[in-house]
């Protein structure tokens, strides 16, 4: 690496020159796994949320950051579906759709510009919108015609966003225990860093401070972006609260000031100073020089570990050649070597290696423990909502029932989708290990896509659970009850031959209606709580099948993208133990002229591998930094 280089730079510099190498020794695998690695590099994929309750300035950070008018910011409207900000060469803007639940033979009759062929998400298919149909989509999304709106993808010209930053504007939360929380806490677990935005009007509230500390615990970076100053000459003092706030709370997190209204103020005038006062670039410089810079940073360690893995292929070709030239009687020794080298790789490829062994294995067993932890979560959901409707009047109470209900059920997905990143992460090292690779080589990113918010798009049955007897009813039932005593009674005193006295035969009526009232509301109250809990289990029983096909397609997505990365590397060994063995027995046959100018070709070849072996050394293959586990 040279004085000044960046390590990013050096690191691409570094994959290209082992491609060159690759491709010059007709290893042409190799040289496509580090052309992987260096798209990676060129773009590391680096997402940042945006996440705040409704009206905080979510929005208008985003474009006041990038300079932009994209994301939809009014009084009265708020941000229904997630939009993402990445770079482009140009601005425009693509709707991702979800298609799961769509037959096949229907998705022929999509708009024309539905692009089958180039899927972004397994499950998403996208279409082209124009930019000024972004609003509209954004803030009310299409009625339900076979697809569902996920997100909105709006590339624009943006230095911030070269480097493969993405910043994600979500739906406001609406207070830690809503549905949209545990969803963007879900979405948490899979970005690299959390703007948390809460304005200038007050300090925060509890639930702001529950969703940020439990935000900081999913993520590695995370920043509160208190909005607004301009509106508020008392920011300062909400700013020190805050501060005491998170201290108290044992959080630690850095608060930035920010004016949108002085960024904007800024840009127009070309005003340094007052684009410095707004905080926009005190956020841009811990984007670019944290976030990104860590991500770089990992995507650095990781073109180290693959140019390494592939020089080690390359130069053992050439020692095995070598040794035969410089002795050619050590020939049937090194066939013998060079031919177990190449069973074991063999062996490494087969269906019986025990990596597949472990990942067919890992993959049923976490199936398995997926489900049941899902099912186990939603049946307690169901316990509970047995027990609150014990005791609890759907009539009465149904307004607040009904969010509790999207709200645990969301919560059980996101620790749901949790356990599953988290175990699926486990199951690519464990499998790494048996294929015997180094460290950091055996540390595949998985790319595990966020949890799908199930729970905003199903419905709670249109049946209303919560009518309670009208006046009227309650009347009827009265009435029949006293007139069906007094008739009682009265047949009774007549049978006896009592004459009944009108005031008692009118008093026993009333007791008898007011009895049939109490019996009435009774049977009533019952026949909600049977309601009320059959919409219950309707409601988990549609979120649990969603959620289990989401989760059987993830998993089987983290199977074949495993088997499929280490079955690559496997056939790159079986190569290079073949290369070696053709390399010695071509050496063998040589005579003495041949052998002593093929040796200083060799020797050289070695010597441009061992610099090269030097120069990813020197990525630093042992940076400390690795992402804790989720």
């Amino acid at each position: 690496m040279s004085d000044g280089q960046r390590p990013i730079d050096a690191a691409a510099e570094t994959v290209q020159r082992g491609i060159t190498a690759a491709t010059a020794y007709g290893r042409a695998d190799l040289a496509d796994h580090l052309q992987d690695v260096a798209t990676k590099l060129a773009s590391p994929g680096v997402s940042v949320l945006v996440i705040g309750e409704f009206k905080q300035g979510k929005s208008t950070l985003v474009n006041a950051l990038l300079n932009v008018d994209h994301c939809p910011v009014d009084d009265d409207i708020a941000t229904a579906i997630p939009t993402v900000t990445s770079y482009g060469d140009q601005t425009l803007a693509r709707a991702h759709w979800d298609l799961q639940d769509q037959p096949p033979d229907e998705r022929a009759s999509l708009p024309a510009d539905v692009d089958i062929a180039n899927r972004t998400e397994e499950h998403g298919d996208h279409t082209s919108v124009a930019m000024d149909e972004v609003e509209s989509l954004v803030t009310a999304p299409p009625a339900d015609d076979g697809r569902r709106l996920r997100t909105i993808e709006v590339a624009v010209p943006r230095r911030l966003l070269q480097n493969g930053l993405s910043l994600v504007d979500t739906p406001g939360i609406g207070g830690i225990e809503s549905a949209h929380a545990e969803a963007s806490l879900g979405t948490l677990a899979t970005a690299h860093a959390a703007v948390f935005v809460s304005d200038a009007s007050q300090e925060l509230t509890r639930s702001e401070l529950d969703l940020i500390r439990r935000g900081t615990e999913l993520t590695d970076h995370a920043v509160l972006a208190l909005t607004k100053t301009d509106l508020y000459r008392e920011w300062p003092k909400i700013r020190d609260l805050n501060a005491g706030h998170l201290s108290d709370a044992g959080i630690e997190i850095d608060i930035v000031p920010m004016s949108a209204v002085q960024r904007r103020r800024a840009v127009a005038a070309n005003d340094a100073e007052l684009n410095r006062r707004s905080g926009y670039p005190t956020l841009a410089d811990y984007l670019r020089a944290t976030v990104v810079a860590d991500a770089e940073a990992r995507a650095v360690v990781s073109a180290g570990a693959a140019v390494t893995r592939v020089v080690e292929q390359l130069t053992a070709v050439f020692e095995s050649e070598r040794a035969v030239l410089v002795d050619p009687s050590t020939i049937e020794g090194a066939r013998v070597t060079l031919q177990e080298a190449s069973d074991r790789a063999a062996a490494v490829r087969s269906g019986a290696a025990r990596w597949q062994t472990a990942l067919n294995d890992g993959v049923q067993d976490l199936n398995g423990d997926i489900d049941h932890d899902l099912r186990s979560r939603f049946r307690e959901i169901n316990k509970q909502v047995e027990e609150r409707l014990d005791d609890e009047d759907p009539a009465q109470v149904w307004d607040e029932f009904e969010p509790w209900l999207r709200r645990v059920a969301a919560e059980a997905v996101a620790s749901n989708y949790r356990l599953l990143h988290e175990r699926a992460e486990q199951l690519a090292r464990a499998v790494g290990e048996l294929f015997m690779l180094d460290e950091q080589a055996s540390l595949i990113d998985l790319d595990l896509p966020a949890p799908t918010d199930f729970i905003g798009t199903v419905d709670i049955d249109a049946d209303d659970p919560t009518t309670a007897p009208g006046a009227v009813s309650q009347a009827l039932g009265a009435l029949r009850g006293s007139y069906g005593g007094m008739m009682m009674f009265g047949m009774l005193g007549t049978v006896v031959g009592i004459t009944m006295i009108l005031p008692v035969t009118l008093g026993l009526g009333a007791v008898m209606g007011a009895k049939q009232i109490r019996d009435d509301r009774g049977r009533a109250l019952t026949q909600r709580r049977q309601q009320a809990r059959q919409v219950a289990r309707t409601f988990v029983d549609e979120v649990s099948f969603a959620v289990s096909k989401e989760s059987r397609d993830l998993l089987r997505r983290v199977h074949r993208d495993l088997r499929d990365t280490y079955a690559e590397r496997a056939q790159e060994l079986v190569a290079s133990a073949q290369s070696a063995l053709d390399a010695a027995n071509r050496a063998s046959t040589a005579d003495e002229s041949t052998r002593t100018a093929r040796l200083a070709d060799v020797e050289a070849e070695l010597a441009r591998l061992a610099a090269l072996a030097d120069r990813a050394a020197r990525l630093d293959g042992k940076h400390d930094g690795d992402r804790h586990d989720r």
